[in-house]
């Protein structure tokens, strides 16, 4: 099987090479090959089998446009456990330099750290890179993934009628997503927040009455499992608004705690809409983002990012994307409304 699809996506590389009229326009006519690379990890053997055939340390993925806006996958092949594994973590390291180096010859005017692939860099390594690459916007996404998680905890509290002193669980307070959700809530005025972070020997103990999860880390320690929920929710039930890629509620979890009477509630953010993607070749295109549990009009909100970004043409130097801040959101959310993103409303 991992053969077949090796193949496969062999074949779908030759085919969408000779179907994609933007990027044979544009090289004839000297321009760049596409406006934005995104980098991401694979995460499943599935991920994985579309590196193709041989030994390879990167490989084009999906390409996609938006009103003349082109942007191509690059996957380099590790998986998220890289980031913890000091020579596995070296090999990666050395994918992602490459990666870069390819998107940079090709043109690419924003390049989007996603995955695991964000975690690699130090901040100095970070800032090297810049320096190295100044013609290029480096962006790791999560702006755009904290307005649609935004949202979709906005729209879950007015759905459930949450009320302030509901008891709130953030999962991975600490990271980029964690700390800002959290933020937003206690300027909103929800008190009871209670964290967990993998730091811990025990990250759900003493947790209990919980009403609303944000999992904003798939990180092992933090994983759900129907004992957990069961022991850690709220008499009401729990309702679990999951950001995380891949997911930290897994379906298996999910399926086995309704199914032992728990009333559970699952959510799935930070995706977001726009009608004028078009994926190149999109027979193949559409088995892939099934896979990713994505259709061809959805985005992951840090590839909208990127995009939306390069849509913008000059972009202030002065605003980092490599972390979440006031001005970086400020600045997505107008280029989201501007170029027709927009987040599903949960109803």
């Amino acid at each position: 099987m991992k053969l077949l699809l090796s193949s496969i996506s062999e074949i779908y590389r030759f085919v969408v090479t000779l179907l994609d009229r933007e990027t044979i326009l544009r090289k004839i006519k000297g321009r760049a090959e596409f406006d934005v690379a995104c980098i991401t990890n694979f995460e499943t053997a599935y991920q994985k089998a579309f590196i193709g055939i041989g030994k390879k340390s990167i490989a084009n993925g999906l390409r996609y446009s938006i009103n003349g806006t082109l942007v191509r996958y690059i996957l380099i092949n590790s998986d998220a456990s890289s980031t913890l594994k000091p020579q596995k973590r070296a090999t990666a390291k050395q994918q992602l330099y490459e990666a870069i180096e390819y998107a940079s010859q090709k043109g690419a005017k924003v390049i989007l750290f996603a995955a695991s692939t964000k975690r690699l860099l130090s901040e100095d390594e970070v800032e090297k890179v810049q320096r190295e690459y100044d013609d290029i916007v480096f962006t790791i996404g999560d702006n755009g993934t904290s307005l649609a998680l935004f949202r979709d905890v906005d729209d879950t509290i007015v759905k459930y009628a949450l009320k302030k002193n509901t008891h709130i669980l953030i999962i991975g307070a600490n990271g980029f997503l964690g700390s800002a959700i959290k933020e937003k809530l206690l300027k909103d005025g929800y008190l009871n927040i209670v964290t967990s972070s993998y730091k811990g020997s025990n990250p759900f103990e003493c947790k209990k009455d919980i009403r609303l999860i944000i999992a904003c880390s798939h990180h092992k320690k933090l994983q759900l499992t129907k004992d957990i929920l069961t022991q850690i929710s709220d008499k009401e039930g729990v309702v679990v608004v999951d950001v995380c890629r891949p997911k930290n509620l897994s379906e298996k979890v999910y399926k086995a705690s309704v199914n032992s009477g728990l009333n559970l509630v699952k959510i799935e953010s930070g995706v977001f809409y726009n009608h004028h993607i078009n994926y190149h070749f999109k027979p193949f295109a559409k088995i892939v983002l099934t896979n990713l549990g994505l259709t061809p009009n959805t985005l992951y909100a840090c590839f909208s990012e990127a995009t939306a970004l390069a849509q913008s043409g000059d972009i202030d130097t002065n605003i980092s994307f490599m972390k979440t801040n006031s001005y970086a959101l400020d600045y997505v959310s107008k280029s989201f409304t501007k170029y027709g993103y927009r987040v599903n409303r949960i109803k």
